[in-house]
This record gives C-alpha cells, sequence and structure tokens, in this order.
C-alpha cells in the first residue's frame, strides 16, 4: 500500500546511523592518534637515555675488570687489546648518542681520561712501571665523570617521564571530552529518535481506537510528507470510507431491530434483553403485561432503577445479581405471578450472552437473556401425577403389608410346620412382595424428584462409613454368588459433604446392580481416592459389560438392558444420578463390551 512512498524516515534512520558511526570513528581516530604520541615519546626515553645509562654501567665495569687484573698482575696483552676495543666502541656509541645539555663536554672528559687510563696500563704490561697511585686515581676521576653522565640521564628521564605523566593527563582529558560531547550527540539523538516515532503511532492508535468506537469526527493533526504522513492519510481516506458505509447501512440496522421486536413480540414466553450494564434494551408485550408498564418506562432503563418501583421486576432480575462459579448450574426457581383472578407459575431461565471481542481478543460478555415460560398445566398435570402415585402407594402398601403379616405367620412354627414346597413357596411369595415394595418406593422417589422435591439433608461424614452401611444386607447375595469384594480405601481421606441416607442408598444400588451382573465366582471391586478437589468411589465388576450407545441411556427412567429380567423397574440409576446432581456431584460409567463396567460418583470434598 506505501511502496510508492518516499523512504524519508528510512533515509533519515540511515543518515543519524552513519552520523553516530562518524562520532566514533572521530573519537578512535582522536585517541589512536595520542596514544600514538605518548608512545613515540617514551620511546625515544628509552632508546636514548636508558643507553647512556647502560653504557656508563658497562664502562665501570670493563675498567674495574681491568684495574683488578692489572694490579694481581695476571693481565695480558691479548686480553687487555681485547677490553680495551670494547671499551673504546662504548665510548664511540656514547658519542654518538648524547641527547642532553652538558653531556657532550663530560662524555670527552670520558673519552680523555679513559685514554690515558688504557695508555698508562698499555706502559705496564710493556714492563714499563707505572704507579698504581696515579692508576687509581684515573679510576676514580672515571668513575665520576660515569657516574654524572648516568645520574644526568636518570635525572632527564624523571623529567621526561613527568612530561609524558602530563600529556597522558591531557590525553585523557581530551578523551573524556570528546567521548563525553559524543555521548550527548548520542543520547539527544536516540532520545529524540523514538519520539519521532513512537508519538505519531500513539496519535495513530488514539485515534483509531475512537474510530472503532464509533467517533467518526475525530482528527488526525499529522500532515508530513513522509511514511506516517501517507498512514494519516490512509486513516482519513478510511473515515470517510466507514461514515458512507455507516450512513448507508444505518437504515438496514433500524429495519432489522424491528423486525426483531416483532419476532420476540411474536413468542409465547416473556422475553427481557439486557446489554452487559444491565440496562434493558429489549422486552416484549408479553413482559410488559406482566410488570403493567409501559415499553417507554422500561426499555433503555437500568434494572435496579424499575426494580426499585416494582416489586415483581426486582423477582424476575435477582438473579442476574448472583454471582455464579463456573461448574455450578444456574437454576432459577419458579415464580408465581398473579395474573386476572389465577395464580400462573413461570419457568425462569437466566442465560449469560457472550461474545469474541476481536479489539481484546478475548471472550467477552455481551448482556443477558430472562425467558419466563408459563408452566401452569405442567405444574397442575404433575400435581394430578403426584397425587395419583401418592394415592396409588398408598392403596398398595396396604396389601402388601397384608401380605408380609401373613407370610410371616405362615412361617411361624406355632401354626404348624410347612412342607418344603410350601416353605418354597412362602419364599416365591415374600421375594415377590420385596419387589413389589422396591419398585413402589422407586416410582414414589421418582415422582417426588421430577416434582423438584429431593430434600438434602447435608452433613459431613466419611465416604468410607456409607459405603459399610450400604453393604448392610447384601452379604447374603455375595455368598450366593461366591463373589469376593475387594475394598481399596487409602488412609486419611477427606470427608466429604452430602445427605448421608441417600449417599448409602446409592452405593447398595451400585453395589447390587454389580452383584446381580457379576459372573459365580469373580470379583468385585470398590475403590475410593482423591481426584483434585473430589472424593472418587469407583465400583467394578467382571460382568458383560456395556456398549457405547447404552452408556447414556442407563440413567434415562425406566431403561433396562436386560428385559429378561423381572428384578427392578430401571429408575435406580436414574434415581441416583438425580440425587448425585442435587448434591452437586455427578455419576458416570466406563465400560467395554465382555469387559466388564466400573460405576463411579464424585462428590465434593470438604
Amino acid at each position: 500500500m506505501y511502496s510508492d512512498l518516499p523512504m524519508k524516515i528510512k533515509a533519515k534512520l540511515y543518515l543519524s546511523q552513519f552520523f553516530l558511526l562518524g562520532i566514533i570513528i572521530i573519537i578512535a581516530g582522536i585517541g589512536v592518534f595520542y596514544l600514538n604520541l605518548v608512545k613515540e615519546y617514551n620511546d625515544n626515553v628509552l632508546k636514548d637515555n636508558y643507553r647512556s645509562m647502560d653504557y656508563m654501567r658497562t664502562i665501570n665495569q670493563q675498567i674495574d675488570q681491568l684495574q683488578e687484573r692489572h694490579v694481581r698482575e695476571v693481565l695480558t696483552r691479548e686480553e687487555f687489546e681485547k677490553k680495551s676495543a670494547e671499551i673504546t666502541a662504548l665510548l664511540n656509541s656514547q658519542k654518538a648518542n648524547i641527547t642532553e645539555q652538558g653531556e657532550k663536554a663530560l662524555t670527552e672528559n670520558l673519552i680523555g681520561l679513559v685514554n690515558e687510563y688504557l695508555e698508562q696500563i698499555s706502559l705496564g704490561l710493556s714492563s714499563q712501571k707505572t704507579g698504581d697511585q696515579e692508576l687509581w686515581i684515573l679510576n676514580s676521576k672515571i668513575k665520576t665523570l660515569t657516574d654524572s653522565i648516568f645520574l644526568l640521564n636518570e635525572e632527564s628521564i624523571f623529567s621526561k617521564s613527568d612530561i609524558a605523566k602530563t600529556k597522558s593527563e591531557q590525553i585523557v582529558t581530551y578523551m573524556i571530552i570528546i567521548g563525553v560531547s559524543g555521548i550527548a550527540f548520542g543520547m539527544l539523538f536516540f532520545l529524540r529518535l523514538p519520539n519521532y516515532i513512537v508519538n505519531p503511532i500513539k496519535l495513530f492508535t488514539k485515534s483509531i481506537k475512537e474510530i472503532s468506537a464509533g467517533n467518526y469526527a475525530v482528527e488526525i493533526p499529522f500532515e508530513e510528507e513522509d511514511e506516517l504522513g501517507g498512514l494519516a492519510k490512509s486513516i482519513r481516506k478510511m473515515v470517510l470510507k466507514l461514515k458512507e458505509y455507516e450512513k448507508s447501512n444505518f437504515s438496514k440496522l433500524i429495519r432489522e431491530q424491528k423486525r426483531l421486536a416483532m419476532i420476540v413480540n411474536q413468542m409465547n414466553e416473556a422475553i427481557l434483553v439486557t446489554d452487559e450494564n444491565k440496562t434493558i434494551i429489549l422486552c416484549n408485550d408479553l413482559l410488559l403485561d406482566l410488570i403493567h408498564m409501559e415499553r417507554s418506562q422500561v426499555e433503555g432503563r437500568h434494572i435496579q432503577e424499575i426494580a426499585r418501583v416494582n416489586n415483581l421486576m426486582e423477582t424476575i432480575t435477582e438473579d442476574l445479581f448472583v454471582p455464579v462459579q463456573e461448574w455450578e448450574e444456574n437454576q432459577a426457581s419458579p415464580i408465581r405471578i398473579l395474573k386476572g383472578n389465577k395464580e400462573r407459575i413461570y419457568k425462569k431461565e437466566v442465560m449469560k450472552i457472550s461474545g469474541f471481542d476481536e479489539s481484546e481478543n478475548s471472550k467477552k460478555l455481551m448482556g443477558h437473556l430472562v425467558i419466563l415460560t408459563d408452566i401452569t398445566e405442567f405444574s397442575e398435570k404433575d400435581q394430578a401425577k403426584l397425587k395419583f402415585m401418592s394415592t396409588l402407594s398408598h392403596e398398595l402398601k396396604t396389601p402388601l403389608a397384608a401380605i408380609q403379616l401373613s407370610t410371616n405367620l405362615l412361617e411361624n412354627t406355632k401354626f404348624g410346620s410347612l412342607t418344603s414346597d410350601q416353605t418354597d413357596l412362602i419364599h416365591t411369595i415374600k421375594s415377590n412382595q420385596e419387589r413389589i415394595k422396591r419398585m413402589v418406593n422407586e416410582v414414589m422417589d421418582m415422582a417426588q424428584i421430577d416434582q423438584g422435591y429431593i430434600n438434602i439433608q447435608t452433613e459431613t461424614f466419611s465416604v468410607v462409613d456409607s459405603i459399610s452401611d450400604s453393604l448392610q444386607g447384601l452379604e447374603l447375595f455375595l455368598k450366593e454368588k461366591n463373589l469376593q469384594l475387594n475394598s481399596q480405601f487409602p488412609d486419611n481421606l477427606p470427608q466429604i459433604s452430602g445427605d448421608y441416607h441417600k449417599v448409602v442408598w446409592i452405593f447398595n444400588n451400585l453395589i447390587s446392580n454389580a452383584i446381580r451382573h457379576s459372573p459365580s465366582n469373580s470379583q468385585i471391586t470398590i475403590r475410593a481416592f482423591q481426584e483434585s478437589n473430589r472424593i472418587k468411589v469407583e465400583v467394578t465388576d467382571l460382568g458383560p459389560g456395556i456398549s457405547l450407545q447404552n452408556q447414556e441411556r442407563i440413567f434415562e427412567h425406566f431403561v433396562k438392558l436386560d428385559q429378561s429380567s423381572e428384578n427392578g423397574t430401571g429408575l435406580g440409576l436414574a434415581i441416583s444420578k438425580e440425587f448425585m446432581e442435587a448434591m452437586g456431584g455427578s455419576i458416570g460409567v466406563n465400560s467395554s463390551v465382555g469387559k466388564g463396567s466400573t460405576f463411579w460418583v464424585k462428590f465434593r470434598q470438604i
């Protein structure tokens, strides 16, 4: 899009980089120049003064050696000639290395004395005796002159070292000044460069946020003739296009809003829609009829503002202000509303309206939807069904009690003994009587559950204790099929919260099913363990297993996979599921055909 724009920012960046590079090169060049200057100066000190000092030291050593050997009369002519040549060479080197003021006169005097000294020793070697006293005097004068030349050069070295130190300090000062100046220029540039680039970007970002919020009147005061200026022009063009688009689509949006309002008004439920701030944006005529208010009094106002003057609105919307955890189900209780001269029952559903916010790249709450459904007729039918089931249960329990009493009397030996066939008949009668009694109780439980009458007595207890109580009365059935019970309970298992008697009923139902479907001489395993913040209990059998398509059906009402079995109503697992969900838990099954089944339940731990 911007390929045809002049690359002025890029050119400025290149020039600034070259400028900084030039500063670095200048600083480095000056530093190298002064370092070489100091190096050359120090090299001259070493080459001149140190050589003269070395010459004087060596001449002294050579003279002392000649003196010592001459005094001991062991000096040979050949050795003397060699030493004389070395001393003469050193004197000639010193004569060519004179650098200090007064050093030339000292050197000439030294040459004269050394020549005279050598001549005296040469005469002594030719048997022309010279006085040792005279040689010692000459030796002493030579040492005085060499020491003078040595000290002269040594003092010169100290003086030149001080000068070199002064120059070094000056160089360091110059380097610091130049370096600080370069750093200042560089820092000034680096401080201005980000602002040069970032400030327009901040301006563009702020403007684009305003545009995305629908404010198309925003100004972009940026007129530079570079890439950023081109971007500003493109944003202005985009704003004009958006204005045209909004203008062309505004009437279409109004039509769609009216159509949505008409659709909502045609629904048989009372509808209330709010935005994320709980301001009412839409409601239908049925809701307005229930709360006895006009549309102009409701739409566009906050819920709490209306609830302060309308108690029914407060009841309808109270669930919107109750925080709900993600794992909790937001189940609103039915509400009763007097409509006309009759009380009506409405089922209330509260749903969150969420959507993906592309600007923030996250899911965001957009509002709430409240639906009121008239369930008065269904409630009346359920009440009639519950009344019928209660009456039927009562009518069935009376003959069942009579049958139980009669069979107990028949078994009493006081009234006579029974034959084996009669005993078998009595056992069959009692078995079917217990079966009918259990069926009646399960049907009654299911009827109460359907009505929402699940009385949960919450308490804290050990899951192991509830399993132990559920096994009471099942030992006989385990022995009949010779089944082994394998219990696996860890120590210090946290306690759970729930209705103790319903939990015992659930475990009794699961273990009874496992006994019923297990082959003889097999094993049933009961495991309890902690899983995240839940306590999980598993009941595993080695029965025929359950196919995948049947694993969901078995928790439905009156579902029996084994239709040939006369035991059970097909309600046990359905009731267990209702009980578990009412206590905030869950139930499920893992199974494969031919490999047995594992039924599990999960409780919230304390």
